[in-house]
């Protein structure tokens, strides 16, 4: 969400694979971790986090969608594109990553949609 709300046309994980120890490490991101984990005694690849990110947010941001805005209300951040096909996606993450959900509201027309997400919880919206 970060990068695309500063208005990026594209968003890149910069490890695809990694060992357990996330290397190869070449300077730059001490924490990165990568897509996923790849255990060089067995070759078993583990799905971390960024796999179902990327997974989630393509499902639903198709090529040609374009960012048409963003807020942050307290620790609610949101994006929103434009879709080809004509619908609204909001990707929303509640940043606060101790143990509070935030309510929070989405209007696009006569649609209006109140959600409470919880502490450290992604969720998208498609709105016609």
């Amino acid at each position: 969400i970060g990068a695309t709300r500063n208005w990026a046309r594209n968003v890149i994980t910069w490890n695809l694979a990694l060992d357990p120890d996330n290397g190869p490490h070449n300077g730059g991101c001490g924490t990165c971790t990568g897509v996923v984990t790849i255990d060089p005694k067995t070759g078993e690849a583990t799905r971390e986090a960024d796999y179902y990110v990327l997974g989630h947010v393509t499902k639903f941001v198709k090529p040609g969608a374009v960012r048409i805005g963003s807020t942050v209300e307290g620790n609610i951040w949101n994006v929103a594109f434009r879709t080809p096909d004509g619908s609204t996606v909001v990707l929303v993450n509640n940043d606060d990553w101790g143990t509070g959900s935030q309510r929070f509201n989405l209007e696009q027309g006569s649609e209006q949609v109140s959600y409470d997400l919880p502490a450290g919880a992604v969720a998208t919206f498609v709105l016609d």
